[in-house]
């Protein structure tokens, strides 16, 4: 820490103008401040845990590694290994004669030895080794002119040196002496800067490689362009059915996610020759009304496959079923443990089965110390499923269940308080609430009106029912206040974050009364369902959505008539098959079901509910995800006040307990109960001078501008703006600290590319560039500087 750059000052309680509470609340912050209890608050807030490093730890930056040149290092290798190969098969393509006559004659040893000695023979056909040196033959003439020959021009065109070698010369008759030699030299050549064979074929090279991209962009667009016109002519329409309750909220936020996954699923994947078409049914609720439906899409409609029904007892005659016609069965809702893809293999479950939470209810009891735990529930397959689960999951950690309450799904208000009064007078009050939304919200009413909800009594709930706050609002939640609930964790994203947006503005529009803010868990697995349905589709290459004909055509019943359809097999087989990162999270089957993950603890508080912890396999029970803790501070049923903790709020309290005479306090939340504000830190402030709240309690800095409409007590707390440093940054440094900024990875890949790349150049030029030649010492300290700049372009000296 280095200094306060600037100091304000501190953090106080507000309170109205002239309000005789400041005065008597300054002496008493001046007393326990002296009195060192404000000390023994901040280090029970603030001394438990330390997110920064110790002393000994020096800060460094991270260093550069392999993965950040590895685009660099693959455009580098694979240019020059083109380069090679394409020198290679020109050295091979010009001696192939020769090659083939030693190859012949010779063992596997002797021939790579010619052949080796071979390429060390220069290239005499190259252009460095072609070209004759005029100063040098025109020194040679002279020499043979002071020595009496002489040369005989032809007559035809006279000797020069662009038309007549030194050979020639030679063989040419001696004439007279006295006969003059004229030599016609043409001028010298100017100085040219040739370019190296190496590097013309790695601009040939990234001129190709530069069109393929450009090609290749340009024909991914116009076969975009194509496959959007044509694809209502091209791609393939597979029915599917799609049975959900249109009067239950589940019902109409699932059809709505399924609506917008579909048309992202098409955008995503314009280039699929199939393409779902949903086609919904309305069950009504009722076990025959969902079946007639069912029989009517597979008979009339011809559905491929059914995503539904939503609850578990209209599910299992469906299941049924679809077993008999070989229609896969997929519901996203249906979580009953009595169904099971074992048993019916035509039954998929893209939900998590109500087994899995049942550890996660005996891991908070654990947590807790609770021995007794009475289940309530309601009396369907839906609800007594999952009651042997848990029976053994609560043996498991030592608790003991000796009653169980089931309340039937259609039970009248005086058989819930005839249940409640029940449970109040003779059994423990730790209760776990397994039932629909509709027959828990008039459940949790009654107890709230028999006195059920106050304080000493614990009630939790299962993720069936946790989602019930954001469907049915603020009713749900002041009748359910200090309720415990867990929930599938679901990761939050930027993905996840648009969706909801888009949901949200979609859902709306066709449900202009709703005040539904959430697409829940469900309805993200009803997404995800329609996102893996789509892909299972495309990869059974559906051609045909034809049904085998029933052997018992001359039955009069719609159940004999259907058949059986001839691409469920395959359908059901790449569905298991299908694995991708969904909307709700990973999305994969296990034995016809979801694979389950981890679980979010939430409390209701307020007029919502807010998340106090996790439980995963690996740490059970936590405040963080990914490591043990103590869960968040909870709110039970009777404890208003239990939300609001905190250092401020202890400062608050111990204050109070100063001062001579008692003052009754009613905390009220400012926010949304998820940890966001409902506005400004000025704008509660001025809460106060508007006289909708008697006082602030909170890290409230005192400044002169909200001087101006309330009153601050003496400051509890100083604050300012600090600037944070390392508290040490002494890294050892000595003579190879300049190795330390890239790791030992890119040094070796480095060194590795830099002596390869000297061997292409060095076997490209090694034949046809003089520099290039000689001791094997040479060779190696020409190639080593070969990547230099004016080792690329040779100057050639007359």
């Amino acid at each position: 820490m280095v200094g306060q750059l600037t100091k304000t000052g501190g953090f106080g309680f507000a309170f109205p103008k002239g309000s005789p509470l400041v005065s008597d609340l300054s002496r008493a912050i001046l007393n326990i401040t002296e009195s060192n209890e404000v000390s023994e608050i901040q280090r029970k807030w603030f001394s438990d845990e330390s997110t920064c490093p110790s002393q000994d730890n020096s800060l460094s930056s991270n260093q550069l590694g392999f993965q950040s040149f590895a685009g660099l290092f693959l455009i580098t290798g694979t240019t020059s290994l083109c380069a090679f190969l394409l020198h290679l098969a020109s050295f091979l393509y010009k001696n192939r004669y020769k090659l083939r006559n030693i190859a012949s004659q010779n063992s596997f040893m002797p021939t790579l030895r010619l052949t080796a000695k071979l390429f060390d023979d220069k290239d005499l056909s190259a252009h460095t080794f072609k070209r004759a040196r005029p100063k040098d033959e025109s020194i040679k003439a002279e020499k043979r002119d002071t020595n009496g020959s002489s040369c005989e021009p032809n007559s035809a065109s006279p000797l020069s040196m662009s038309n007549y070698t030194f050979e020639e010369a030679r063989r040419t008759p001696s004439v007279e002496p006295a006969s003059p030699i004229v030599l016609e030299i043409e001028p010298a050549s100017p100085i040219r800067i040739p370019i190296s064979p190496a590097l013309l074929l790695l601009l040939l090279l990234s001129l190709l490689l530069l069109s393929l991209v450009t090609w290749s962009q340009s024909a991914v667009v116009h076969a975009g362009d194509r496959s959007r016109r044509g694809e209502s002519a091209t791609s393939r329409v597979v029915d599917v059915g799609v049975i959900l309750d249109a009067k239950t909220w589940i019902g109409n936020v699932s059809w709505t996610c399924m609506q917008i996954a579909l048309e992202d699923f098409d955008k995503a994947h314009t280039g699929y020759g199939t393409r779902l078409s949903l086609h919904l049914r309305d069950s009504g609720g009722d076990v025959v009304t969902t079946a007639a439906a069912a029989v009517d899409l597979m008979k009339n409609v011809r559905v491929q496959a059914i995503i539904g029904p939503q609850t578990s007892t209209e599910a299992k005659f469906i299941v049924e079923l679809g077993n008999r016609t070989q229609v896969p069965i997929i519901s996203f809702s249906a979580k009953s443990t009595s169904l099971s893809s074992q048993q019916t293999p035509y039954f998929i479950r893209t939900a998590w089965n109500d087994s899995t939470q049942a550890k996660v209810i005996a891991s908070i009891v654990q947590t807790f110390g609770w021995r007794e735990v009475v289940p309530v529930y309601e009396d369907t397959d839906y609800g007594n499923a999952m009651i042997p689960y848990l029976i053994d999951a609560l043996q498991d950690v030592g608790a003991h269940m000796l009653h169980r309450c089931k309340i039937p799904l259609e039970a009248t208000d005086q058989e819930i308080i005839a249940t409640l009064l029940n449970l109040k007078y003779n059994w423990t009050r730790v209760f776990v609430v397994h039932m629909s939304y509709n027959l828990a919200f008039k459940f949790f009413k009654k107890a709230k009106d028999l006195g059920m909800m106050e304080y000493s009594y614990v009630w939790m709930t299962t993720y069936g029912l946790t989602d019930i706050v954001d469907l049915m609002g603020p009713p749900a939640a002041e009748v359910m206040q200090g309720v415990l609930g867990i929930k599938p964790y679901v990761r939050e994203t930027d993905k996840l974050r648009d969706f909801r947006v888009r949901w949200r503005k979609r859902y709306w529009q066709e449900n202009l009364n709703s005040s539904i803010t959430e697409p829940t868990v469900f309805g993200l697995w009803a997404y995800d369902t329609v996102w893996a349905l789509a892909i299972a589709v495309h990869n059974t290459r559906i051609t045909s959505s034809s049904f085998r004909n029933s052997d018992t055509s001359s039955s009069s019943t719609d159940l004999t008539r259907i058949g059986q359809s001839q691409t469920g097999e395959r359908l059901r087989e790449k569905m298991s098959e299908v694995n991708f990162s969904g909307m709700a999270g990973k999305f994969r089957l296990i034995e016809g079901q979801l694979q389950s993950g981890a679980f979010e603890i939430v409390n209701v508080v307020g007029k919502g509910k807010r998340r106090v912890g996790f439980w995963t396999s690996v740490h059970g029970v936590s405040r963080y995800i990914d490591r043990k803790g103590d869960l968040r501070v909870l709110v039970w049923p009777g404890d208003p006040d239990g939300v609001f903790r905190g250092y401020c709020i202890d400062v608050f309290k111990a204050a109070l307990h100063e001062l001579p005479y008692n003052v009754s306090v009613t905390y009220v939340l400012y926010g949304d109960g998820h940890g966001n504000m409902n506005g400004t830190y000025d704008e509660l402030v001025y809460q106060v001078y508007l006289k909708n709240f008697d006082a602030v309690v909170g890290d409230i800095t005192i400044i002169a501008n909200r001087s101006l409409y309330v009153d601050f007590t003496l400051p509890y707390s100083e604050s300012g703006v600090s600037m944070v440093v390392p508290i040490k940054d002494q890294p050892h440094k000595d003579a190879w600290t300049f190795l330390k900024p890239l790791t030992a990875n890119l040094w070796l890949a480095t060194g590795a590319f830099f002596v390869y790349t000297g061997f292409v150049v060095w076997f490209i030029e090694h034949r046809s560039n003089e520099e290039f030649r000689g001791r094997p010492a040479q060779q190696l300290a020409q190639s080593s500087t070969s990547l230099s700049p004016h080792s690329c372009s040779p100057i050639e000296r007359e």
